[in-house]
C-alpha cells in the first residue's frame, strides 16, 4: 500500500498478510485462515457455492468486499482479494 496515491506516480499492488472467513450458503463460517508474507493462502472445500470474507483489522483499514465464489468437483478456485487503504 501507498500512503497517498498521486497522479503519474507508480504503486505497484503488494502482497498483504490478512484473516480471511469462508461462509456457507446460509453465512455459517466455515473456515478462517490467514495469509502467508505474500499474501497467500488455501482452504480446502467441497464443491458448492461460499463467500470469502476478507477480514480488516480493528480501525477498518484497509479493507476489501466480500468475494462470492463456487468450487466445482475436484478443482481449486483461484480467489485474489484486493485490500483498498481508502486513501487518495
Amino acid at each position: 500500500m501507498c500512503p497517498v496515491v498521486i497522479a503519474g506516480t507508480e504503486c505497484p499492488d503488494q502482497p498483504y498478510q490478512a484473516e480471511l472467513e469462508v461462509l456457507a450458503a446460509d453465512g455459517a463460517v466455515l473456515a478462517t485462515v490467514e495469509s502467508d508474507g505474500r499474501g497467500r493462502y488455501r482452504v480446502g472445500l467441497p464443491a458448492g457455492e461460499y463467500t470469502l470474507v476478507p477480514l480488516s483489522p480493528a480501525a477498518g483499514i484497509p479493507s476489501a468486499s466480500p468475494i462470492p465464489f463456487t468450487v466445482m468437483p475436484g478443482e481449486w478456485t483461484r480467489l485474489d482479494v484486493h485490500y483498498d487503504s481508502g486513501i487518495r
